[in-house]
């Protein structure tokens, strides 16, 4: 059993990491890249993010999820990590200064803490 499961994340290498992004559903994972040459830090997000339009149009992931709360608090963690992001549906897109500052990235009240640092992923 992967200790994925004991735990909120865990490292596959050091720079590869598996973290639970609940929301969509409540087993939702995610997979965190960092340290690529030309993208940096990408997030594979599975259904997390459905596209890159979910961004400014929020119905397109919020009726479809199981707990928006939850949701919200996973897209906020992803964002926050990420230079790029996979989403389950759409093209790769990147994570602009704008969109971080639209989910508060710097301000650590208003998210969970997957156990990732963000030095290390940014």
């Amino acid at each position: 059993m992967l200790p994925l499961f004991q735990s909120n994340s865990t490292f596959l290498t050091p720079n590869v990491k598996i973290i639970k992004t609940p929301g969509h559903t409540s087993e939702d994972i995610s997979v965190i890249v960092s340290n690529t040459d030309k993208y940096g830090t990408i997030a594979i997000s599975g259904d997390i993010f459905i596209s890159d339009k979910d961004i400014d149009f929020p119905m397109m992931w919020k009726k479809f999820s199981h707990d928006i709360h939850e949701q919200e608090h996973s897209r906020r963690e992803l964002i926050c990590a990420a230079n790029f992001i996979v989403p389950g549906h759409g093209k790769v897109f990147k994570v602009t200064s704008e969109i971080k500052n639209g989910v508060n990235c710097g301000n650590s009240e208003n998210g969970r803490n997957h156990g990732f640092s963000r030095g290390r992923f940014n």
